[in-house]
């Protein structure tokens, strides 16, 4: 109950925020609003947990806004509150009934929103269901109907030929230099891999150019990574595991644990080992300190790194639409 009441809740404020946005800018263009339902969409952001929720189909039927663009944001923010309440609900699994169903109803009002724009809002729509159907291939892949994906794959190559630099997610490749007490070379290898660029759009509207720029942070995460170094200096050998790491904006490790081997004593030392550094792309600087388990072998006593690691994603599994 108290589940459903939280839901019911945030539903209601990200209405009242998302047409308030949409309001705020109808406002700014056009003086026919209806000032009266204005207010109500300041009273609803004022008063969210007692104000019931607000049809967005009734603002796009209603009169008052005629405008192509207004409407065209009207059937944006729409999609947008479908994907986050179907998100919400836990909508897992593509078996589901009536998932197919719902999926379409998102689209249906990205495709309005992209029918209506103008030419300064046109990017951002596009590239916003890119966003929502990129986000179904990655988690459901071959699950999803074929002409989905052609559907994906055609409006990635769309927004490439505009500037989009796309995600690359499969199993990832690292190659670091370490510097501690001794210097050491490594090669690991994640089952997993994801790295999202920088995007940039820029249009050419009513004479104008026009920048979008939805994402301004490269990011970058591995997840189940081994790594293998090896000293330079000595026969010893150093095995890690780690379950999350993240490479970009900053380089962070909280779950590496691992063992330095001595392979002319046959000892090894058990250890934790957290990191943080700065990144540049797939380049990372950083520091680590190693905390044993057992002190008291003899064993390399490696304690501080500064490391050096390249990471980047050696495959791509939505690369291709080559699943069927």
């Amino acid at each position: 109950m108290l589940k459903k009441m939280l839901l019911k809740q945030s539903l209601v404020l990200i209405t009242c925020l998302l047409f308030y946005g949409s309001f705020a800018q109808i406002r700014e263009f056009d003086d026919s609003i209806d000032s009266v339902q204005y207010s109500k969409i300041n009273k609803c952001i004022s008063k969210s947990r007692k104000a019931s929720s607000i049809s967005v189909d009734s603002l796009i039927n209603s009169s008052t806004i005629s405008l192509d663009k207004h409407l065209a944001r009207l059937y944006f923010y729409k999609a947008s509150l479908l994907d986050t309440l179907y998100r919400l609900d836990n909508l897992n699994a593509i078996k589901e009934d009536g998932f197919n169903s719902k999926i379409k109803e998102v689209m249906k009002y990205f495709d309005l929103a992209i029918q209506k724009s103008d030419c300064i809002s046109l990017t951002e729509y596009e590239y916003c269901k890119y966003i929502f159907m990129a986000n179904l291939v990655s988690t459901f892949k071959k699950d999803l109907p074929m002409e989905f994906l052609e559907e994906y794959f055609a409006l990635k190559a769309h927004l490439i030929s505009k500037g989009l630099h796309p995600e690359k997610f499969g199993q990832g490749i690292t190659i670091d230099y370490h510097i501690g007490l001794k210097q050491w070379i490594g090669l690991g290898v994640s089952l997993f891999s994801g790295y999202y660029p920088i995007v940039n759009f820029t249009s050419h509207c009513n004479g104008n150019i026009w920048k979008y720029k939805p994402n301004q942070v490269i990011t970058a995460l591995t997840a189940i990574s081994f790594k293998y170094s090896h000293c330079l200096q000595a026969n010893y050998s150093d095995f890690s595991f780690s379950l999350v790491d993240l490479y970009s904006p900053i380089k962070l490790s909280t779950t590496t644990f691992g063992a330095i081997v001595d392979h002319t004593t046959k000892q090894s030392n058990y250890y934790y080992r957290p990191g943080i550094g700065i990144a540049f792309g797939p380049v990372s600087i950083s520091y680590s300190q190693t905390i044993y388990f057992v002190k008291n072998i003899h064993s390399p006593m490696e304690k501080g790194f500064i490391s050096i690691e390249i990471n980047y994603p050696i495959n791509n599994d939505v690369n291709e639409p080559r699943w069927r």
